[in-house]
């Protein structure tokens, strides 16, 4: 079963400009939603995280959530 970031990556090559997420205030397009997923991951690599490591995460429902996802 994919995981979330990879059903939005097969999303934004498809649809890039189609709409991922949004709060009523903000949205995201596919393509924006894996950028920023992307910008994110790296800088948790540049603090040391790397993959399989637990990250706790203390967010609201948010686009911001959906990103760090």
């Amino acid at each position: 079963m994919p995981n979330f970031y990879q059903t939005a990556m097969f999303h934004a090559e498809r649809f890039p400009k189609k709409i991922a997420v949004s709060d009523g205030e903000r949205s995201l397009t596919f393509a924006d939603l894996c950028k920023r997923a992307r910008a994110q991951a790296a800088y948790l690599r540049s603090l040391g995280v790397s993959r399989g490591d637990r990250v706790a995460l203390m967010l609201n429902n948010s686009i911001e959530y959906l990103a760090l996802l």
